[in-house]
């Protein structure tokens, strides 16, 4: 039987993360998914509504899309309930149910937790040529930037570097989720 790690095309694959809490409140954000050796794992950060979802329940899905607003959006903004469905991203290309189950590892700093998954359920929705945008990439980018301008302000020249090769290059999309980035930080 197929597992995650046979959807991950890179150590590191940037999908959205969707958990609930106890009460079962919905959350979206991007998660970044390690495929080491023979597992797949989630380094979650301390102070996050993902890590402390998936501390109370174990359960993470992993969304797949294309949509570089949905990164932006999740990451930054407000509407973070609004694209989830029946605990999975809303108009996913695809989407993987993971138990998670906490790892302790010996490079692990304070504000980072590691959690391995391992997938329960799966359903993919499409399968689509492959096609790499640097201004998708450099939406990414200048988004993961803008989480850490908080305690890393130097950030910031990084941040507009992206966005202005995500305007350069990118898509109708694109230049959308720069627009929304600008907006939010």
């Amino acid at each position: 039987m197929a597992s995650l790690i046979d959807l991950l095309g890179a150590r590191i694959t940037e999908t959205v993360a969707t958990t609930h809490d106890e009460d079962g409140v919905p959350n979206a954000a991007p998660m970044g998914v390690l495929k080491i050796d023979d597992g797949v794992y989630a380094r979650l950060w301390e102070g996050s509504t993902t890590l402390e979802n998936v501390r109370s329940t174990n359960e993470v899905v992993v969304n797949f899309t294309r949509d570089p607003v949905v990164y932006v959006e999740t990451a930054l903004g407000e509407t973070k309930r609004r694209f989830v469905k029946d605990g999975r991203l809303r108009d996913a290309d695809g989407w993987v149910r993971c138990d998670a189950e906490r790892v302790p590892d010996e490079e692990e700093r304070d504000e980072v937790t590691r959690w391995r998954l391992a997938e329960r359920e799966r359903h993919v929705e499409e399968r689509v040529l492959p096609t790499h945008s640097r201004g998708f990439a450099s939406v990414i980018e200048a988004t993961v930037h803008a989480t850490r301008l908080e305690f890393k302000p130097e950030l910031r020249e990084l941040v507009e570097h992206h966005l202005d090769v995500a305007r350069k290059c990118g898509g109708k999309r694109e230049r959308e989720a720069v627009e929304l980035v600008e907006e939010l930080v």
